[in-house]
């Protein structure tokens, strides 16, 4: 199975990963049966329990299993940026960015930190799919502080240029509009962009792997070419509107 991370702050993804986990992942996964394959996204929302722990512990379990997963995941990763810059856990009482070997100059964030370990210190931008949503239009007043962290801008900036700068890593820009029913504008081509992409990223993944197995079959040595053409492949997800 291919495991892929989603990275991001959580209040003010909610939406995105919530349209992730209920529309993407699944049409995602019927382009991995066409390879005889699975494939999972995985949402951490779900997968760290600090109920009845101490800040301290609450710490180190959030930031061992990020960086756990993120080793299984081997630096496939969906990373989500917007105008938060997050969580910045006390790193004086935990010893996960040690033990993991965490290249860090500074204190940063949760998802600084994910970027950093699964994306950045590997070299490896090929596997990571960036997204970033530049604004929420027509927010009402009161849920502004959620989408935003005026004080952290700075540093969201510095790491978002960080990205940008990247060789192979393909950065994708998207707003969306806050809804009178509380809902969002824009997620409908959000998840269409972030379906096509994955789209191509599986089908390149399970074409070299299948490449491999075949050749190996017959005694070719270094079989998987450098690139492979996606095949192609339209999958048109069901949207939320009528």
């Amino acid at each position: 199975m291919l495991s892929i991370l989603i990275s991001s702050t959580f209040n003010d993804m909610q939406a995105e990963r919530d349209v992730i986990r209920t529309r993407v992942e699944p049409a995602l996964r019927k382009v991995a049966a066409q390879y005889g394959q699975s494939v999972r996204l995985l949402d951490l929302r779900w997968g760290v329990n600090t109920a009845n722990m101490s800040e301290e512990e609450a710490s180190q379990k959030v930031l061992d299993v990020c960086l756990d997963e993120i080793d299984r995941c081997d630096g496939y990763m969906v990373c989500l940026l917007g105008n938060r810059y997050g969580w910045v856990p006390d790193y004086s009482k935990v010893d996960s960015v040690q033990r993991h070997g965490v290249l860090m100059e500074e204190p940063v964030s949760v998802t600084e930190l994910e970027i950093q370990y699964g994306l950045l210190q590997r070299n490896q931008g090929e596997r990571a799919i960036v997204f970033f949503r530049d604004e929420v239009c027509d927010l009402p007043e009161e849920l502004y502080d959620q989408y935003n962290d005026p004080a952290k801008d700075l540093r969201q900036s510095i790491l978002k240029e960080k990205l940008e700068q990247l060789n192979y890593t393909n950065c994708t820009h998207y707003r969306l509009n806050s809804l009178p029913d509380g809902e969002f504008g824009g997620l409908d081509l959000f998840a269409q962009m972030l379906l096509e992409q994955l789209t191509k990223l599986i089908q390149r993944i399970f074409s070299n792997e299948a490449a491999y197995i075949k050749a190996s079959s017959i005694g070719i040595a270094n079989p998987i070419p450098s690139t492979v053409e996606s095949t192609n492949f339209k999958l048109v997800i069901p949207t939320t509107s009528p």
